[in-house]
């Protein structure tokens, strides 16, 4: 997976400038529950129009987990480390289903 943030003074402008007077944390909860709108749309009626409406919101929800990083100065590379340990340990769990 390709680094997903830059963490540094030039991005953190960009994001404090983009956000400023307004509640990251609350920004990226309000994209979640638009996501999850999407994916229940997605499923009850999957269509061109659903799908690249799904799309759009991942891409959003991405952009908030991106600048949420950043604010709070956490790493792609530990972000990477618990996906890649999730994962795993979701194969596992999947095989012994099996």
């Amino acid at each position: 997976m390709s680094k997903l943030v830059t963490n540094d003074d030039a991005t953190k402008k960009i994001i404090d400038d983009l956000y400023r007077g307004v509640l990251l944390d609350m920004v990226c909860a309000e994209e979640c529950g638009e996501l999850i709108q999407a994916i229940s749309k997605y499923v009850r009626k999957p269509s061109k129009e659903t799908k690249t409406n799904l799309i759009e919101e991942m891409a959003d929800v991405t952009i908030c987990i991106n600048a949420l990083m950043v604010k709070y100065d956490i790493p792609s590379d530990e972000v990477q480390s618990v996906i890649e340990y999730k994962n795993k340990r979701n194969l596992k769990r999947m095989a012994k289903r099996n």
